[in-house]
């Protein structure tokens, strides 16, 4: 199948020591073959041996939506109040039916007319292991929104990682749904407002979310923000344990950077996925530090945007790029 002449311009950036820790050429040569289909869209990349920090990336400085892996972001800037002694994961906080969130959440289906309460601790897990919206937003919220974690990534000399909505808003804004109205979290709802929306305005929805910077992480910034939470130079030690243990738990995304991986090696994730709205998936992401059983870590960094393909096959490309990670490893 003949590749669109644009799907080929893809940029490679290297950072090597002298003697390698993995076959840089051979993944350059492998996650090229990736973008060779019709359809298969626009892949970041980002690759780094954590021990002696080889370097690889892949459309480095392209800002892609996040959708869910902007979460771990929130959940940096939440631990560093609780390391800094302004929160505390026992807190508890009191979730109304006015928090529900769209798309995946547990949360918004257990909140009844008194609603209901969690602390914050179990909010992060929900957050980072099931990936659940409506504690997502809560957080946000708990942290001082987005302003306040766009400061704590500055703080942290973490740059090209974006945080400026909410699920909610975002969410209404990439389907063409306009400002947020509550009953919006309903399916239902959501679903026959969106048909009721002309395709022109879908369309016109789609491609502004495509070219928006907000909510977007380059694969560069990604990889320095993992690079850095595993080094413990953005939490404490007992933050980065706990949320590194989180991230392995993680629930979605078996079939992408997991499903590539042998299996005896682990992985601490997080994942990320827009849907597809007029045979577009605007992002099918996943974001993680790959563990050896010696104990050698790999940050690995795989955003998806713009694909036609379907749902399986764009997972199957994000294990891809991890299966050649490690069969470049030395």
């Amino acid at each position: 199948m003949r590749a669109k002449p644009w799907l080929l311009l893809v940029v490679f950036v290297f950072a090597t020591p002298a003697q390698a820790s993995f076959d840089v050429p051979q993944l350059k040569t492998a996650l090229a073959a990736l973008t060779a289909h019709d359809g298969a869209g626009k892949l970041g990349v980002a690759v780094r041996d954590l021990g002696d920090g080889t370097t690889l990336l892949l459309e480095g400085n392209r800002p892609f939506p996040m959708a869910s892996v902007y979460k771990l972001p929130i959940a940096v800037a939440l631990l560093d109040r609780v390391d800094r002694g302004r929160m505390s994961l026992a807190k508890n906080v009191h979730l109304t039916q006015a928090q529900r969130a769209p798309g995946y959440s547990p949360l918004a289906r257990a909140i009844g007319p008194d609603g209901l309460d969690r602390t914050v601790g179990q909010l992060l897990e929900a957050m980072i292991v099931e990936s659940d919206n409506t504690a997502c937003d809560a957080l946000l919220d708990e942290v001082g929104g987005p302003a306040a974690v766009q400061a704590v990534l500055m703080l942290k000399s973490v740059y090209g990682v974006r945080v400026d909505r909410p699920e909610k808003q975002l969410q209404s804004d990439s389907l063409g749904l306009g400002r947020w109205r509550n009953n919006l979290h309903d399916d239902q709802v959501r679903e026959r407002a969106i048909a009721a929306l002309p395709v022109q305005r879908r369309q016109a929805a789609i491609e502004a979310y495509l070219r928006d910077p907000r909510d977007t992480a380059t694969p560069s910034g990604m990889l320095d923000l993992l690079t850095r939470l595993a080094a413990g130079q953005i939490l404490s030690a007992e933050s980065t344990e706990h949320l590194l243990r989180l991230m392995t738990a993680t629930v979605p995304g078996a079939a992408r950077l997991k499903a590539g991986l042998p299996p005896e090696w682990t992985l601490a994730h997080r994942t990320g996925s827009s849907g597809m709205a007029l045979g577009i998936a605007a992002a099918t992401n996943d974001v993680g530090i790959v563990t050896a059983p010696d104990g050698r870590r790999v940050a690995i960094v795989t955003l998806l945007s713009r694909s036609k393909l379907g749902g399986d096959a764009r997972e199957a490309l994000l294990a891809e790029v991890a299966r050649a990670t490690v069969a470049a490893l030395r």
